[in-house]
């Protein structure tokens, strides 16, 4: 899970303020499936 959020925050930081939302609703769903875990 640690690598997705690796790239997620890499693809914030490549691409934009539209891409940094889209960011953080992926960490966001990324947390709820944790905690289902």
């Amino acid at each position: 899970m640690k690598n997705i959020m690796a790239k997620v925050d890499r693809l914030a930081d490549l691409t934009g303020d539209a891409a940094k939302k889209l960011a953080a609703e992926i960490k966001a769903d990324i947390k709820k499936l944790e905690e289902k875990i």
